[in-house]
């Protein structure tokens, strides 16, 4: 917009006017400069650009033409009385003395002038230094109305209702990943078949032998639909014995639902659980605080800088222990001394740079006891007695787990000494209460917020940063632990270390795909699954807006070796036919509903692995080793060996390390 104050131009006229020949050309050169100057600055602008701010000033302020018609005005009247002036002063005599340059009439030529800058318009510009007739700018007008009116009618038939719909396919990672249905604005239908669940947990415990399970479902709602022990056969606690060296008797009969088992690693997401309440939720601390803010004389030193992110992660870099060898083992044999405090043990053994494989946060490893750090640094931030202690304030007494404690004699684990990973006794009938909280974002049923919900999703997100030997390399690819059907890859000649004759074959690592915070990430048929599984039995599994389970047994792997060896890939048969079961789609919850999508299997084409695609089979059943259950003489005789059963007989899997 080109505009000239009004007063600047009235000032130019009484300079004209003040008698002096050579004014008038000097200052009309001026005026004429910056007229020129505005009109070529307004060419640069694009006219479509310019048009709504144009009309909404036009009303109100000076424009270019009003002041250019103004001197057009000026000039013609100011020649017209400059001619006048010549004649008259042709016949009259010059005054001699006290008498003004003769000029123009200045009270005439300042009143054509502001009529002129004052006359109303309210759309006027120019365009290639031309004015625009008003005929062309109505055209002009007309023209985009009628543009603006027909994308209106065009969009109105396209939709008749308030919103246009998003129309078209959803990725297979937009409905795989159910954590984030809700950021993206997907909206997940699901109906589970609970008498597959039934059947799928019946024929898991006849597999094994009658081994006891309780089985706990809960719906895409969080309310539990199914809780049923199954199955009566377990390895009991043997008093004064010690966890799997001797802590287990032969099984017996009398496997409940309320029978006191050792979750073992199932307590790692509840000990990050109850760091992230008693501390990062308290405001008492965070997640990337390095741990030399508690162990103070740490503060120079490598291991100093090590976080609470990294421990909950397996990152710390620290080298592990034997827990199962105390007596030898320096770190517990100070642990389980009486006369040593838990600060001591790991300031002397765990705490120092000389126990570091790698630097915090540049490797995986699966490290238990790296653990225990947390229980003395979230002892310093709350000011409370014991780890243990703040596991009832902040989770059991919230959740009303009773039956669930660090108190755990036959893995010598206490409040004050707390086997933070993996030193929780507790029930079949107890634990699902944790689970329960994790699938309603950290909501008890009674409705008190326990975790928050960045919490839940610290938990869930991946805790490695850029740590070497993430996701399926987790245990160095060592630990064949197969407990679904999709994998994130598979790697050829992955047991040969296992199974000499199976080198070519292309098998999975492991069934883990990624760790959160005390958390594995597992692979469903229809949706990804967030959970842990221990030692000697149980696995809870968060699929988010779909499912959460809970899996409880106590098989221990040095006393029957064989019944163990096959309760976690039968798991797999349990979750594969209670998804297949079940109905799974997802929708756009933008604008209008446009149809429902299935899920496709392993979240489809190229995403992940259908183990069970690639192998031929439809459960892992015929591939476990067949036990010689009392009384199944006839299931036996009619079995078939199943050509790579060798490849899942883990008669020697390592359970020590969950």
């Amino acid at each position: 917009k080109m505009k000239i104050s009004v007063f600047a131009v009235a000032a130019m006229t009484l300079q004209l006017t003040s008698g002096q020949r050579d004014e008038p050309r000097r200052v009309r050169g001026a005026v004429q400069r910056r007229l020129e100057g505005h009109a070529a600055g307004n060419h640069i602008m694009l006219e479509e650009e310019k048009e709504a701010k144009f009309e909404k000033s036009a009303k109100e302020t000076v424009d270019f033409l009003p002041v250019y018609k103004a001197m057009e005005a000026f000039r013609s009247k100011a020649a017209g009385d400059a001619t006048k002036s010549s004649s008259s002063t042709s016949s009259m005599p010059e005054k001699s003395t006290g008498s003004k340059p003769m000029g123009p009439d200045r009270n005439a030529a300042t009143s054509a002038l502001v009529d002129a800058t004052t006359t109303p318009t309210t759309d006027v510009r120019l365009s290639n230094a031309d004015k625009r007739s008003e005929s062309e700018r109505a055209k002009k007008r007309s023209e985009k109305k009628a543009r603006k009116e027909a994308r209106k009618e065009a969009r109105e038939q396209a939709t008749p209702t308030e919103e246009k719909a998003i129309s078209g396919p959803i990725s297979g990672p937009y409905k795989y990943e159910s954590s984030k249905w809700e950021a993206r604005k997907i909206k997940g239908r699901v109906s589970l078949d609970v008498d597959a669940f039934d059947e799928a947990v019946v024929a898991w415990s006849k597999n094994l032998c009658d081994l006891g399970i309780t089985a706990t479902l809960f719906d895409n709602n969080s309310e539990m639909v199914y809780q049923k022990s199954v199955g009566t056969m377990y390895t009991p606690f043997v008093e004064g014995g010690y966890s799997l060296t001797s802590g287990f008797g032969p099984l017996e009969e009398g496997w409940t639902g309320d029978t006191v088992f050792t979750p073992y690693s199932n307590t790692k997401g509840v000990a990050a659980a109850t760091f992230l309440a008693s501390v990062v939720d308290a405001r008492l601390g965070y997640l990337d605080e390095p741990i030399h803010t508690t162990f103070i004389d740490l503060k120079d030193s490598q291991v100093g800088q090590m976080t609470s992110r990294q421990i909950l992660s397996h990152t710390s870099g620290l080298k592990t222990f034997n827990r199962e060898d105390p007596e030898n083992d320096r770190y517990y044999s100070c642990k389980y001394d009486e006369s040593k405090t838990l600060r001591e043990c790991l300031e002397m053994f765990v705490l120092t740079d000389d126990n570091l494989n790698n630097p915090p946060g540049t490797m995986t490893g699966y490290n238990n006891e790296a653990f225990d750090i947390l229980a003395e640094v979230a002892v310093q931030k709350t000011g409370m007695d014991n780890f243990g202690e703040i596991f009832q304030k902040y989770i059991a007494g919230p959740l009303g787990m009773d039956s669930t404690t660090y108190d755990c004699p036959i893995v010598k684990s206490t409040q004050e000494k707390p086997g933070v990973a993996w030193g929780l006794c507790s029930t079949g009938n107890d634990f699902p209460k944790f689970v329960q909280m994790l699938s309603k974002d950290g909501m008890s049923p009674s409705g008190e917020r326990v975790l928050t919900k960045n919490a839940v999703y610290q938990m869930f997100s991946h805790g490695g940063g850029s740590a070497l030997n993430t996701g399926d390399l987790l245990w160095g690819g060592h630990l064949p632990f197969y407990a679904t059907r999709c994998y994130p890859r598979l790697v050829k000649g992955a047991l040969k270390n296992m199974v000499p004759e199976l080198g070519d074959l292309a098998l999975p690592l492991t069934s883990v795909a990624g760790y959160g915070l005390g958390t594995m990430f597992l692979l469903g048929n229809f949706g990804e699954i967030f959970g842990h599984g221990g030692s000697t039995g149980g696995v809870w599994l968060v699929a988010p807006g779909r499912f959460a389970i809970y899996l409880t047994w106590m098989a221990s792997s040095s006393i029957a070796p064989e019944v163990a060896g096959g309760t976690y890939t039968l798991i797999a048969d349990i979750l594969n036919a209670f998804e297949n079961a079940s109905t799974f789609t997802v929708e756009n919850s933008l604008g209008v509903e446009d149809g429902s999508e299935q899920i496709e299997i392993c979240g489809g084409q190229d995403m992940y692995v259908d183990l069970f695609s690639q192998l031929g089979i439809s459960s892992f059943e015929p591939l476990t080793p067949t036990l010689k259950c009392p009384g199944d003489e006839q299931r036996l005789s009619a079995t078939e060996v199943h050509p790579l059963s060798a490849a899942f007989d883990v008669t020697g899997f390592p359970f020590h390390l969950l």
